[in-house]
């Protein structure tokens, strides 16, 4: 549970005091200081939100090849339920950094995590270039470079997180 741990974790800092200031859309949102029980909520939260989405995923890409866009209509859940479980949290001064985020990641997904999708990634960008030369059709062509894409910006990402992982020195 690497994985879901390094997602849930990431957009959380703790400070020296104890204090912990959750970010609900990571760098791109305001945060909330939020006391043990809350945190509680939105872990227990999150584990079911991510289960669902790789579900919805996983099992709609065995169904239909375009089901997996069905993941978008837990986006309403995840905004209703996060918002009533910090409406009465105080909001932080601090904004969480792409750089503290990634770090965070990596130090809760740890090295074998990280280089298990590392892999996973250069696989999958391997079969989406076969795809692209050998493919007939347009739709396979367009689908190919779109996959090429998205596991060349996983490559960089979890390149980035390793880098973070082992060589950068800050907190």
């Amino acid at each position: 549970m690497g994985y879901l741990k390094g997602l849930i974790n990431a957009s959380k800092k703790r400070k020296e005091d104890g204090t912990v200031i959750y970010f609900p859309f990571g760098t791109f949102s305001d945060g909330y200081i939020i006391d043990e029980k809350t945190e509680a909520k939105i872990d227990t939260f999150l584990k079911k939100y991510y289960i669902s989405l790789f579900s919805i995923i996983f099992i709609g890409a065995l169904v239909h090849k375009f089901a997996p866009f069905l993941a978008i209509i837990l986006l309403p859940w995840y905004y209703s339920k996060i918002n009533s479980v910090l409406e009465d949290c105080p909001q932080a001064d601090e904004q969480l950094t792409l750089p503290e985020q990634n770090r965070k990641m990596a130090q809760n997904m740890g090295s074998p995590t990280i280089l298990g999708l590392l892999f996973l990634s250069l696989v999958l960008l391997i079969g989406s270039i076969w795809l692209l030369i050998f493919s007939g059709t347009i739709f396979l062509k367009i689908v190919s470079i779109v996959s090429i894409l998205l596991f060349s910006a996983g490559i960089v990402q979890f390149g980035y997180m390793i880098w973070h992982y082992y060589w950068s020195k800050s907190e």
